[in-house]
């Protein structure tokens, strides 16, 4: 009998974990990263520093906070990257996220322990800190000339710097510049010809992102991507379509047009440009708008009506069944979309299930935004997820459950529900927003 119940708890709690749910017998990590190992990473929490070791088929992610998490391996990780992992009641390490933020900047004043931009804002660094110089060299923070533009790591909770990319400052006297490589006077040379600092950071960069569809039932899709000249750009849509090639239309104008396989469908699929300049790649970026399509559902042919022809000693009776238009069954545009679930103000504990009604037979457009009202390296905005939905004759809809996880977890997070006909001149949306709540 007791074997029969420890079966039965090892299953519930597989099954509570899989739905997202805090079980006891799951533990969640919070922690930043110290450092990595071959076979583990070494985090410091609230209370601890405890070491890690994901096993074998372990979920690893990383990525910018705010933005897509990519597949990773351990050697992806870095020191300063803010950890969520999962431990399973047997302590097998079930999963790893990590995420980091990217700050960008003029330096006014380099310190040994913070650098101050020209905007006013300053950044701490990490005592352990990489710095990298214009020369590829790396140096301390104090080699940061004041007027160098700066790209920096940071933990995206403590807003500490782990690593920090230099460029040359943007007035760098001739002289100078001389005095500082005599043994290479032609990368001096070159190097005198630069007066704006984003031309000293060779590493590309991805401007924005988007994509259109001609119809949903050609399948057809259309990238476009802006950013660094001269470039090779390429885009996918996870999970549907593979890494395809871009073609360069204008000076950092990109563009790739691909049709969805056929029988294929996606849901909130991530759309991500990347940018490569020989050697060096851009931070990916994905679209602001997730990808749905759904698999076209095969057309069952109508059984043809039958015109009866019924015979009297004097009269012929025939009795033929007229068409019906479009019109006939168009429902009234006036029909206001009812969102039941959540309530408006609700607090969302685990994962957002949108329920409502609109008229039947109609499409619905649902978005869900996110927005946690700061600025700057704080702010967290954006779209979590998008889906247009055709109803059915009794005009219900559901969209989710859309767990909330990683940065997304974020306690006090709002999330604004918009639900709207896409397909109706008059767009007037029904609104909801709940509030985002993991304690």
């Amino acid at each position: 009998m007791k074997v029969k119940r420890t079966g039965i708890v090892v299953l519930l709690c597989a099954i509570l974990l899989s739905f997202g749910c805090s079980v006891q017998c799951a533990k969640v990590i919070n922690g930043n990263l110290l450092s990595v190992g071959t076979q583990d990473l070494r985090i410091a929490t609230d209370n601890a520093t405890i070491t890690l070791r994901p096993a074998v088929g372990s979920q690893l992610l990383r990525g910018q906070a705010g933005k897509e998490l990519r597949s990773a391996s351990l050697r992806d990780f870095a020191p300063g990257d803010r950890i969520i992992a999962i431990i399973n009641q047997n302590g097998i390490v079930v999963s790893v996220k990590a995420f980091y933020g990217i700050v960008k900047g003029i330096v006014s004043k380099a310190t040994a322990d913070s650098l101050g931009f020209k905007d006013g804002r300053n950044v701490r660094l990490s005592t352990n800190a990489q710095v990298t110089l214009p020369d590829g060299n790396v140096g301390k923070s104090g080699d940061i000339k004041p007027g160098s533009q700066v790209i920096c790591r940071v933990n995206p909770v403590t807003g500490i710097a782990w690593m920090v990319i230099s460029g040359i400052p943007e007035k760098t006297p001739k002289a100078a510049l001389a005095k500082a490589k005599p043994e290479l006077p032609i990368a001096a040379k070159k190097l005198q010809t630069v007066s704006q600092p984003a031309s000293t950071l060779t590493r590309p960069e991805i401007k924005s992102i988007s994509y259109s569809m001609a119809t949903t039932s050609s399948g057809l899709v259309t990238v476009n991507l802006i950013g660094t000249p001269k470039a090779e750009a390429s885009f996918e849509i996870i999970g549907l379509i593979p890494l395809t090639q871009m073609v360069e239309e204008a000076p950092g104008v990109y563009k790739a047009s691909v049709k969805v396989p056929a029988g294929k469908s996606a849901y909130n699929a991530p759309v991500v440009g990347r940018l490569t300049v020989g050697a060096m790649k851009a931070i990916p970026i994905q679209a602001s708008k997730l990808f749905s399509i759904s698999e076209p559902s095969k057309q069952v042919a109508a059984k043809p009506q039958v015109i009866l022809a019924v015979s009297k000693p004097e009269v012929k009776i025939e009795t033929k069944v007229e068409p019906k238009t479009e019109t006939s069954v168009d429902i009234p545009a006036k029909v206001a979309i009812t969102l039941t679930n959540p309530p408006n103000g609700a607090k969302i504990r685990q994962a957002i299930l949108v329920r409502g009604k609109a008229s039947p037979d109609s499409t619905v457009m649902l978005t869900i935004t996110y927005a946690n009202g700061m600025t700057g390296i704080l702010k967290l905005s954006g779209q979590l997820a998008s889906e247009s939905i055709a109803l059915g004759k009794d005009g219900e809809f559901r969209m989710g459950p859309i767990a909330l996880e990683g940065a997304m977890a974020t306690p006090g997070l709002m999330f604004t529900i918009k639900a709207y006909y896409p397909d109706r001149s008059d767009h007037t949306a029904t609104l909801v927003t709940v509030v985002g709540d993991r304690s």
